[in-house]
């Protein structure tokens, strides 16, 4: 069962919502990308093509060292599951960057409920581009 502050809200809803602000403010510009800090709890990892990045600067500091200026996200789907107040959650699609051609990506997320401001804060996440060689 969901803790009490969980019970008014529409899980998936919530989810769908996390998602949506995520990716447009990831895909929106280098610098509002950098912002996507503010979304991880101060005792978050993240993990980014197998490098463990462990604070809220170091995230940061990794998205604007991201090697592209523009990019878009396009999901295929997503999956989630609920723990109490924990939410895990899968994503799958397709990442394009500059100029480049798309490449596949999964990427998970182990979120929080925050009842403060009725969203989710990121304490695990992990990416990774799916890449298949011949």
């Amino acid at each position: 069962m969901f803790p009490n502050e969980m019970a008014a809200i529409n899980p998936a809803e919530l989810v769908a919502a996390f998602l949506t602000a995520y990716y447009q403010r990831f895909d929106q510009d280098v610098e509002t990308r950098t912002t996507l800090y503010q979304l991880y709890d101060e005792t978050a990892l993240l993990k980014y093509e197998g490098q463990d990045i462990t604070t809220r600067q170091g995230i940061a500091d990794k998205y604007k060292s991201l090697p592209f200026q523009s990019c878009q996200h396009k999901i295929t789907s997503y999956d989630h599951f609920l723990l109490g107040d924990t939410v895990l959650i899968c994503v799958f699609g397709q990442l394009l960057a500059d100029q480049d051609a798309p490449f596949s990506f999964a990427e998970t997320f182990i979120t929080k409920f925050s009842p403060e401001n009725s969203s989710l804060m990121i304490f695990l996440h992990n990416f990774r581009l799916i890449l298949h060689s011949a």
